[in-house]
């Protein structure tokens, strides 16, 4: 009998359970119709109508309270038997909801190692996660006082769960493996949900990594266009406009007016110089000189007096000294030179604006850019919502920035202008 009840044999642990919850039960009805009889009898010896009344009130507040009132009774005997844990809904609850929001390894780890054998009163356990058949917990032999649950992605093996053992030392019950095996199915599905996340994680890695090649390599040909335009088609068309400026040097006034040949002469130098000017122009776009020879400072105030003129809007800078700007990375330049470019691209289009600030200094060990208009605002969205609402702009400054490992924030609302800022690094 001992042995019986000390080792919960033949589910005698479950039917003393049940059995001392009705028992109490029983008992407390009992009272309480006992103490309503006496109650009836002090007080009301000579009323049997309040006295029915009386019964029959009670006889419905047990009725409708008896659910809740048995509940009760098996929470106290349950923590009488189990030591407080063993309320199987609450455990299977508390534990799938933590599985079900779980995102990532270690959130896995702690959920199945350290909560459920803190629930359970069982030693920490442990989880591992892995390759099919690098598992080495998958090998050991099977033991009384530990449960070992393999955990299964694509019908491969990807991770083994070991819980227990109890921390009073004895054996884990049918019960308790019931109940792990419960949680350890759950534990599976947050497995899944795990190793595809960490699937699309590097996906998106290896986009982001593609995306930042092609910034790079777009950068790049721009320069190598930027050159040969310089070193070749330019350099001719110099060449070629000096010596139509010298064989022109040679003829006199009367004959330049009067000669259709050195008329068509003077028109075809014309050409060649709005020719040479153009592709001037292309050269500063593919590549600003201005950034390789005096820095980001000097490019940055040569585009905001440019674009002021283009677009007739007051603009001004604020900026840091150029021996200090001259010092960043290249493609660090290049990017924010780029972004201050798109961003006065938008203004111009779209801001409607009297005046704008641009700003580029150090704060602490940060550096950074704001572009700042006084237009009529919008209203931001989300960075993964440009591209499908069309801002293919701020979508491009968002990768540059990305790129050069810095942060892009946009404030704005309708009728109070918008500010760009870059936070770098």
């Amino acid at each position: 009998l001992y042995a019986t009840v000390r080792h919960s044999l033949f589910g005698v642990d479950r039917l003393l359970n049940r059995a001392l919850v009705y028992a109490l039960l029983s008992l407390g009805i009992l009272l309480l119709y006992l103490g309503l009889f006496v109650a009836i009898y002090r007080f009301l010896p000579g009323d049997p109508l309040l006295q029915m009344m009386a019964a029959t009130g009670l006889t419905l507040l047990v009725g409708v309270s008896f659910n809740e009132l048995r509940a009760w009774v098996q929470r106290l005997v349950d923590h009488l038997f189990y030591g407080g844990w063993y309320d199987y809904a609450s455990v299977v609850e508390a534990v799938s909801d933590a599985l079900a929001r779980t995102l990532d390894r270690d959130r896995l780890i702690e959920v199945l190692t350290h909560q459920v054998p803190t629930m359970m009163h069982l030693h920490p356990g442990r989880l591992e996660i892995g390759e099919p058949g690098e598992l080495l917990s998958d090998d050991l032999p099977p033991s009384p006082t530990t449960a070992r649950f393999r955990l299964t992605f694509r019908g491969q093996t990807r991770a083994v769960w070991t819980a227990g053992p109890r921390r009073d030392g004895d054996d884990l019950s049918t019960t308790d493996r019931r109940i792990l095996q419960t949680l350890a199915r759950q534990a599976e599905v947050a497995l899944g949900n795990v190793l595809l996340i960490e699937a699309l994680r590097r996906r998106l890695d290896e986009i982001r990594a593609v995306q930042n090649q092609l910034l790079r390599s777009r950068e790049e040909e721009r320069a190598r266009l930027a050159r040969e335009l310089h070193d070749s088609p330019i350099q001719l068309l110099i060449g070629l406009n000096m010596q139509l400026g010298l064989l022109l040097a040679g003829v006199s006034s009367e004959e330049l007016e009067t000669s259709c040949l050195m008329q068509e002469l003077t028109a075809v130098r014309a050409q060649v110089r709005r020719l040479l000017s153009d592709l001037r122009q292309v050269c500063a776009e593919l590549r600003p000189p201005l950034l390789d020879t005096l820095g980001l400072g000097a490019a940055l105030r040569a585009l905001l007096d440019e674009w002021s003129a283009q677009s007739g809007v007051e603009a001004c800078a604020d900026l840091s000294p150029d021996e200090v700007l001259r010092a960043l990375p290249d493609e660090v330049s290049v990017n924010l030179y780029r972004v201050v470019q798109e961003a006065l691209t938008n203004v111009a289009r779209h801001a409607d604006a009297r005046r704008v600030t641009l700003r580029l200094t150090w704060e602490e060990d940060c550096l950074v850019l704001t572009i700042q208009d006084d237009g009529r605002g919008f209203v931001p969205v989300a960075p993964r919502d440009l591209v499908a609402q069309g801002h293919f702009g701020l979508a491009g400054m968002q990768e540059r920035v990305a790129l050069i490992g810095g942060t892009l924030t946009v404030e704005s609302a309708p009728g109070r202008g918008t500010t760009v800022r870059v936070d770098w690094p």
